[in-house]
């Protein structure tokens, strides 16, 4: 799995999301809780390194953005009248002092705020204010103790917010580490008239126009809502989304808003993204060195093959391991033998479809697994579970769902795209470490140049010299799509 900025997410922090401190009060917002877990889960399966989060709500400096350097932070919710919600979590030293040195190269303010979070006494220890302590309460159980950066924002103007996140996007690439970027903040605080900074109609103008835009990917746009209508709607979370906008680069290769409530006359969105100079996608391959995670699932029962040709038995296969993957939580057991026309090795993509759209696409070009059924099982787990483009498939999505596998042939050298032909061959290109691969009989892709071009596009190749071209076939095995009545 590459290093870098793997993922981004915005994520609200009214303590009332938690039970604990909201009491009945938390209720109204579960949907907004659930969309956290669903990015918590989706961070999990993307195995971080480290977490940087963002917080409207630490020490605000007026002209440096703020860094904590101590080793761990901990935080309660005493403020709020819940003493025994706590927390801790250690906090990546390295990659914070990276970030300082790159943010003093570049004469970008960084100052470190340790100081200001708690009494003397207490220093060495980041003391958490609620906008870092809420979405780390409800992160850190699912995705395990990762090591956290903290950041803070200040009054500085909104392109330096983003070029700060320029410089947080260069130190995760240099540092190897998969990072994930949380920008906490709440949207408009005045969106009803018992909201608690008071009643602007252009409250729900701004949450409008940021959802918009955020749904959009379209960042030229969410840095463009003019300054009056960021003042009248009260927000807190702006400049961490304008940073997070800065890390991840100019377009994202998908942009997801999960969820948006504003119940108590606040708007909480949750949104997810994905940064695409690190999208790993349906058409690149995953390297034959990688470890396949088992996530610690327990197995199931050993699968029961049924009678019929093998196209019929994969598709089963394939069916079966995202059963057991999404409803039960367990991983699918192959049965020993498995059939004969899926014993061998063999290389494949599993690709799932919701209603027509891509869903999830994950494959190997070189055999991984001892058998093309253990490749098939493991490549359904991840297009499940593994594509960035995609939060994690759940259980409820099944019925509207349609799967199919691709069977490739072994890659054979090309002299040149002559002997190439989108509705008959699949294309890889490499050009060092850089890989990108094409299915073939794609849709959208009618000519060699544009299968051509699509391969380096996914390979990140901007200076196609000294290019290796492989050619492979496919057998493809798909379900037909589910009746319409199954998407209810």
């Amino acid at each position: 799995m590459p290093g870098g900025l793997v993922f981004g997410c915005l994520l609200p922090h009214p303590p009332v999301l938690l039970p604990e401190v909201g009491g009945a009060m938390a209720g109204p917002v579960q949907p907004t809780v659930d969309a956290m877990r669903q990015v918590g889960h989706h961070i999990a399966a993307l195995e971080p390194q480290a977490l940087i989060l963002l917080s409207p709500h630490g020490p605000l400096l007026a002209d440096s953005m703020g860094i904590g350097l101590s080793p761990a932070a901990q935080g309660d919710f005493a403020s709020f009248a819940a003493p025994g919600v706590q927390l801790s979590a250690e906090c990546d030293v390295a990659l914070a002092e990276a970030l300082q040195a790159a943010c003093a190269r570049s004469a970008l303010p960084l100052a470190a705020v340790d100081s200001l979070t708690g009494p003397p006494r207490e220093l060495g220890v980041y003391r958490l204010d609620h906008g870092a302590a809420v979405p780390l309460c409800i992160l850190l159980p699912l995705i395990g103790r990762v090591p956290v950066v903290l950041l803070g924002f200040s009054a500085l103007p909104r392109a330096t917010h983003r070029a700060f996140g320029q410089r947080i996007r260069d130190v995760c690439e240099a540092s190897g580490k998969r990072v994930v970027f949380v920008a906490s903040g709440d949207l408009s605080h005045r969106l009803t008239p018992t909201a608690p900074a008071g009643y602007d109609p252009r409250g729900q103008v701004f949450d409008d126009a940021v959802l918009a835009a955020v749904s959009a990917g379209d960042w030229n746009a969410l840095a463009s809502i003019p300054e009056d209508l960021v003042e009248a709607a009260g927000v807190c979370g702006y400049l961490s989304l304008l940073t997070l906008t800065g890390a991840l680069g100019d377009v994202p290769a998908s942009s997801q808003v999960l969820s948006y409530q504003g119940t108590y006359g606040v708007g909480y969105a949750v949104a997810a993204m994905v940064p695409r100079a690190l999208q790993v996608t349906a058409d690149s391959v995953r390297p034959a060195t990688e470890p396949l995670g088992r996530s610690g699932r327990p197995e199931s029962a050993p699968f029961a093959f049924p009678e019929g040709p093998p196209g019929e038995q994969m598709l089963a296969l394939v069916r079966a391991t995202l059963v057991a993957y999404t409803a039960r939580g367990e991983r699918l057991r192959l049965p020993s033998p498995v059939p004969a026309a899926l014993s061998g090795a063999g290389a494949c993509f599993v690709t799932l479809r919701l209603r027509g759209q891509l869903r999830g696409c994950v494959g190997t070009m070189l055999p991984v697994q001892p058998s093309l059924a253990a490749e098939i099982v493991e490549n359904a787990i991840g297009a499940a579970s593994r594509d960035p483009r995609f939060l994690p498939l759940h259980a409820s999505e099944l019925p509207a769902l349609s799967c199919s596998v691709d069977v490739l042939t072994r890659p054979e050298p090309i002299a040149g795209l002559d002997a190439l032909d989108p509705q008959r061959y699949g294309l890889v290109v490499v050009q060092q470490d850089r890989v990108g691969l094409l299915l073939p009989e794609l849709p959208e892709i009618t000519t060699v140049d544009a299968q051509y071009r699509a391969c380096l596009q996914k390979a990140g190749i901007t200076n196609p010299t000294n290019v290796a071209l492989y050619r492979f076939e496919v057998t493809r095995y798909a379900e037909g799509e589910p009746p319409r009545d199954a998407e209810h």
